[in-house]
């Protein structure tokens, strides 16, 4: 009929994808334009952890060659694939990491539009669920070089979601999907271990949708965290691999600029997506309070924009939840798990917005995800009947997979490369058997695995006595071994690389941190800090 909206399965229309899609381009070129100074190119290196942890499994039979704290275990699945395929492609790792990575992102998106075909969404939430997809960098995380560690969990959580509410909508069929559940569940938790106060609740909702069940599971899911965390505690020193983020807010005053507290960086961002770090660094931070340097409390424009953007979420929730009604939710087991999935979209979204402004725009990713939806629209134009659609997110796949491939023949990424540079420039001024140890080593160990070490793991009781005491310096002297610390800011290197200094000679410089006496002996502990070619400092 003419002039009658073409509507997707369920209740997705034209009109309400248009609206998606015009909000994606909105949000991704806003974001381009609040930090102009940020590049593609300029991923982050927390991929890199898990490459060097591969490569020493490979080749040592341990994480790595100097013992590295596993800080590869929040994602134990991506860690298992990434040692797999080192074992076979050897050096091409990030590359094949890129192909997988788009893998993940078209797997997500056609599973997403089955899981709101399933909700039959309204206008909110429908909306919510095509910002998952156009305008959530946490989602998206770059197709080129990092974010498998966590776009693997992403197709599978929305896989697992996608089951248990089919076993919701039909009682009879429970028992049937309660297998498929649970593999993806394991599967789930096994890709993204904090995902499991996601996966836990909800399957147990979902197949006994009793109190006593969410009790257990959420009994299950304490039993098995608090394992993992005691595994951790005795064995690596750290409850949870990634909890360095709290020493870089105590010890600010030791290593300067490299370590930014964490309400300055958005390092605090990771923790909205990560809760259960969150509240363990929480813990752990107030608890070593002392320590905390004069200034980390003050108003700054990221605090603000997180205020604001934590009161849209709030609004959006309560948007969502008022035409429900809450007696619905408790009556309405399909509703109470429709705004399961909807509050945890808006976290995401929430998250992932924020965090780009912060860390890594991948704003070019968000273009690209909206020129799949246009494609999309242009195409369900023409398919009639819409029996047909499942050619859209076929389609999408194909674009995303092309850009993973496409990836073989670009250009590395210059900011990995440069700090790659710095890695084996700094191995290079100094004795042979001289190690050195670095925060944020990823791409430092990558380069160069025999002689950096990675601190990112050095989180302890001792270690954040140390801190509160001022002592830091000597206790990587003491108890790492280490008399070298490479001091290069992430953020005066991608300055640099901007201002297209990344071609300029490397010019690496020693300085005393601290000296301290023992008694019978002066120490010194050595920082490397890159002069020339890095950014000033």
């Amino acid at each position: 009929m003419a002039g009658e909206a073409v509507r997707l399965p369920g209740t997705l229309d034209l009109r309400r994808w248009s609206l998606i899609l015009t909000t994606g381009i909105a949000v991704a070129v806003v974001l381009s334009g609040l930090e102009p100074a940020m590049h593609w190119r300029t991923v982050g290196d927390d991929a890199y952890y898990y490459y060097g942890v591969a490569r020493g499994l490979v080749e040592h039979g341990r994480p790595t060659f100097d013992g590295l704290t596993l800080a590869s275990g929040y994602h134990p699945l991506f860690l298992a694939i990434c040692t797999m395929l080192y074992a076979l492609l050897g050096a091409a790792l990030p590359a094949a990491v890129v192909v997988l990575a788009a893998l993940a992102l078209a797997v997500h998106g056609a599973v997403c539009l089955k899981l709101a075909e399933q909700l039959a969404l309204g206008p909110i939430s429908s909306l919510l669920f095509g910002l998952m997809l156009v305008a959530n960098p946490a989602l998206l995380q770059s197709v080129w070089m990092i974010g498998l560690e966590s776009l693997l969990a992403v197709p599978l959580l929305a896989g697992f979601l996608l089951v248990c509410l089919r076993a919701v909508d039909a009682p009879e069929e429970a028992p049937g999907r309660l297998p498929s559940a649970a593999a993806l569940m394991i599967l789930l938790i096994v890709a993204r271990l904090d995902l499991a106060i996601v996966a836990a609740p909800v399957f147990a909702f979902a197949f006994r949708r009793r109190p006593l069940g969410v009790v257990l599971g959420g009994g299950a899911l304490a039993v098995v965290l608090g394992a993992y965390m005691l595994v951790h505690l005795s064995v690596f020193g750290s409850p949870l691999p990634a909890s360095a983020d709290a020493m870089r807010l105590l010890s600010r005053p030791l290593v300067e600029r490299h370590l930014h507290a964490v309400l300055h960086t958005g390092y605090y961002i990771d923790f909205l997506e990560h809760p259960l770090r969150f509240v363990m660094n929480a813990l752990r931070s107030l608890r070593f309070a002392v320590g905390v340097p004069s200034g980390v409390g003050e108003v700054s424009a990221g605090r603000l924009l997180a205020g604001a953007l934590l009161l849209a979420v709030a609004v959006a929730v309560a948007a969502v939840l008022r035409p429900v009604g809450w007696t619905k939710l408790r009556r309405d087991p399909r509703a109470a798990l429709a705004a399961v999935v909807v509050l945890f979209v808006l976290l995401l979204v929430y998250a992932g917005t924020v965090r780009i402004y912060y860390l890594r725009p991948w704003y070019h990713g968000l273009n690209a995800v909206a020129l799949a939806l246009a494609g999309w629209i242009l195409v369900a134009r023409h398919l009639r009947p819409l029996g047909h659609a499942w050619l859209l997110p076929a389609a999408y796949g194909a674009v995303l997979l092309g850009f993973g491939v496409a990836a073989f023949t670009e250009s590395p990424p210059a900011f990995p490369l440069r700090r790659a540079e710095v890695a084996r420039a700094a191995v290079a001024i100094l004795p042979a058997d001289a190690r050195i140890g670095a925060f944020n080593a990823g791409i430092y160990g990558w380069a160069a695995p025999e002689r950096i070490v990675n601190l990112d793991g050095l989180v302890n009781e001792a270690a954040f006595a140390a801190i509160r005491d001022g002592r830091l310096a000597r206790y990587i002297w003491d108890e790492a071994g280490l008399r070298y610390l490479l001091d290069v800011d992430p953020a005066d290197s991608l300055v640099a690389m901007i201002d297209g200094n990344e071609r300029s000679p490397l010019r690496l410089n020693l300085e005393p941190m601290e000296t301290w006496s023992d008694g019978r002996d002066t120490h010194t502990l050595w920082r490397i800090v890159c002069t020339v070619g890095c950014g000033a400092h």
